[in-house]
């Protein structure tokens, strides 16, 4: 009886503070539980939970959704989660993380402010996300089926490593990668995975080595491209060319969409 009391008074309190303050979500407020609880989220301040499930947690926030995404991205990681892919499409940020065997997605929309969505196990196959531009779109490469593709002439040619450190390296900032946003790059490395299978949502990719952990570029094909990826092979030296979102996120490694093999260099 006293632990629900406390937790009563909790809420309430939570909610005069933010009426107070001038914002006024329209949830209502429930205490975290396990999983959640064990992941310090950043949900101390200004924030208000409304759904924590075994599968599903749900917050809205009173920051702006890049902010929130950042605090969100570095709590996990700080939990040694890993992020896998990433999208923006409309109002919504959506990232799928790895952790060993586990997966998690995390969507940031518009919604009293900010809305947060974390989901695992089978809440995950409900509402996917990452629909991708449209293969006709202006600000996407030009490509056709085969192994000839043709493309558009790339806004910035890199080398992997090189592309790979100025996003993660520590202290990297969200102004100085923007100029790679919504943009075709060339990338030359050395193919360090290959994956054939359509996982979900996920389009095959290749990744071209960097260093560390999870490091490299990966690069994902589109279903009228992959025979394209028969021209791959491990530890070959190639060229890929794909799109760069407009979704940014420093310390992060860079992936690219709707790729095309440009070269076998070796």
């Amino acid at each position: 009886m006293q632990k629900k009391l406390v937790t009563f008074l909790a809420i309430v309190l939570l909610s005069i503070g933010f009426a107070a303050c001038g914002w006024k979500p329209e949830v209502t407020a429930v205490p975290l539980t396990a999983p959640w609880m064990a992941l310090n989220l950043p949900v101390k301040n200004n924030a208000v939970v409304w759904k924590s499930d075994p599968n599903e947690f749900r917050a809205v926030h009173k920051e702006d959704k890049r902010a929130i995404l950042k605090n969100y991205s570095d709590a996990l990681k700080a939990q040694g989660w890993n992020v896998e892919k990433f999208d923006e499409s409309g109002d919504r940020f959506t990232t799928d993380w790895k952790k060993g065997a586990e997966q998690m997605r995390l969507e940031v929309y518009d919604f009293d402010n900010t809305g947060v969505v974390l989901k695992t196990g089978a809440e995950l196959n409900d509402n996917p996300y990452y629909p991708t531009k449209s293969a006709n779109s202006p600000t996407a490469p030009k490509t056709s089926s085969g192994n000839s593709p043709k493309v558009e002439k790339a806004d910035f040619t890199v080398n992997a490593e090189e592309f790979e450190k100025e996003f993660t390296k520590k202290g990297a900032k969200e102004e100085d990668l923007k100029k790679y946003g919504g943009k075709t790059i060339a990338v030359t490395g050395r193919v360090s995975m290959i994956v054939m299978e359509k996982n979900g949502t996920t389009q095959p990719w290749v990744t071209l080595f960097a260093p560390g952990v999870l490091g490299g570029v990966s690069c994902y094909f589109d279903d009228d491209n992959l025979e394209q990826m028969k021209l791959l092979k491990m530890d070959k030296t190639v060229k890929v060319q794909g799109f760069k979102d407009t979704f940014i996120v420093p310390e992060v490694k860079p992936t690219l969409d709707h790729c095309v093999v440009l070269e076998s260099v070796n």
